[in-house]
């Protein structure tokens, strides 16, 4: 998997993002031509190198037709989306345009429709936003990952592009801005917002390429770069499917523990991933159940309601982990008892299966009706299971 990771430690701009994938091109001129095409629009682009702290940093520069003209923003992304005949990149940069859209209205208290930008502007940001999703394309780049944006709100003359920034930013990590210049953009912002998988530390990585996307904004002699890095993936693909769940946790001492296989029920029902009770000792040597819960992070709130309404609770610890979960089929066998479902869990696609159980309410309600043994009947299930997969892999 190709990785590309953003630094914001310096700021972020639409300029610097699109200046540092730039700088991982051995000719940007192929870029430029792309971009070009995608935005069918009069413009001039090109990429210049300038000196910023010892190294060479990739300067972004766009010269457009200027039009003081205030237009509808949603007027102008509805027309270039409907002109760019199901392209991605063009129907990307146009879903740019509609979240400056949604965030203008909301900050203004108007209609999307009522918002309303400079037309010089719209065009920057149609540019800037064709060019990222069209190098991000060209590099073959799978996954985007940066560092949590940083963002201020000063309350002077510049609070609506602070305040903008932010609301574009709906969704991604962001932290407090380090100084007046290291901060995000509106375009930085809603690119890394709209494309970002992942905000936190660079992750483990073989480095194929880097690039240095200058910052304006200040003067060129204080500019700092923002830095992208270009890399395939170092990690392994390994067993299990990684995936990240929300695990709630409760101590309970004054409960009647008849009530806990209903509390269980009701919080399996309602979309937990798992949950169960485990004997603990507390404080004073009192006896205790400790309640964990697992589940994905959208059912979070659902979850804290069953809690509090239906144990005697008083708080609830949350945290997230990661887990690995295989792969699972299931499949039917047969056998001289009848039909049993079987379970079986793989470590990869395609691959020969390392856990397989049948179903036990299956063998259960069989044992049950035949007079046999349980264990008769879940034996029998386990031998047809494995000549089945035995005879798949042949």
């Amino acid at each position: 998997m190709k990785v590309i990771y953003f630094g914001c430690q310096a700021g972020v701009s639409g300029e610097s993002l699109l200046g540092a994938l730039a700088g991982l091109f051995a000719d940007p001129d192929a870029l430029i031509e792309k971009i070009k095409r995608l935005a069918g629009k009069s413009f001039n682009l090109e990429f210049k190198k300038y000196p910023v702290g010892g190294i060479s940093a990739c300067e972004t520069v766009l010269a457009l037709p200027g039009s003081e003209r205030e237009v509808a923003v949603t007027e102008f992304a509805a027309g270039i989306k409907e002109g760019c005949s199901g392209n991605p990149v063009t129907e990307a940069a146009a879903g740019i345009l509609f979240r400056f859209a949604g965030a203008l209205a909301r900050l203004k208290g108007v209609p999307e429709s009522a918002a309303l930008m400079k037309e010089e502007e719209l065009l920057r940001i149609l540019v800037i936003s064709a060019g990222y999703f069209a190098a991000l394309q060209m590099l073959e780049i799978e996954k985007v990952t940066a560092d949590p944006v940083p963002v201020a709100l000063s309350g002077t003359g510049e609070l609506l592009e602070e305040a903008l920034a932010l609301e574009l930013l709906r969704g991604a990590r962001v932290r407090p801005s380090t100084g007046r210049t290291a901060v995000a953009s509106p375009l930085g912002a809603c690119l890394l917002a709209a494309s970002a998988e992942e905000f936190g530390l660079m992750p483990e990585m073989a480095v194929s390429g880097t690039g240095y996307g200058l910052l304006s904004g200040s003067g060129k002699e204080a500019a700092t770069p923002a830095v992208a890095g270009f890399a395939d993936t170092a990690e392994k693909e390994g067993a299990g499917r990684r995936e990240t769940v929300t695990v709630l946790e409760a101590s309970i001492d004054d409960m009647n523990p008849e009530f806990y296989p209903y509390v269980i029920e009701r919080l399996l029902a309602a979309g937990a991933l798992d949950a169960f009770m485990t004997p603990i000792y507390m404080k004073k040597g009192r006896p205790a159940c400790l309640l964990t819960v697992l589940c994905q992070s959208k059912r979070l709130e659902e979850m804290l309601q069953i809690i509090f309404r239906e144990t005697t609770t008083l708080g609830v610890r949350i945290r997230e982990e990661e887990r690995r979960v295989l792969e699972r089929c299931f499949f039917s066998v047969e056998t001289p008892y009848g039909a049993v479902k079987v379970k079986a869990g793989y470590a990869a696609q395609g691959g020969l299966p390392v856990q397989m159980a049948p179903e036990f309410e299956d063998c259960r309600k069989i044992a049950a009706a035949k007079g046999v043994p349980l264990k008769e009947v879940y034996a029998a299930a386990q031998r047809e299971a494995y000549k089945t997969i035995k005879g798949a892999f042949s």
